[in-house]
């Protein structure tokens, strides 16, 4: 039997440039090609840079730091 293989996203920590939040970090998740594929915004919990894995929208994907 094959074994499962998540799908690996890069996730890179962006600072806030403007607005109530500015000079925090807001995390942009990319695919593999390069487009974004989600953003978590300043004001919610970022997540850990010794974290692998992240959920999004009730799926489970592997995460590369850049």
């Amino acid at each position: 039997m094959k074994t499962f293989e998540f799908i690996t996203l890069n996730a890179k920590r962006v600072k806030e440039t403007n607005g109530i939040y500015k000079g925090f970090v807001k995390t942009e998740i990319f695919k593999q090609d390069g487009t974004l594929k989600a953003i978590i915004p300043a004001e919610q919990t970022q997540p850990r840079k010794s974290k692998k894995f992240i959920t999004l929208n009730c799926f489970k994907f592997r995460l590369n730091w850049i």
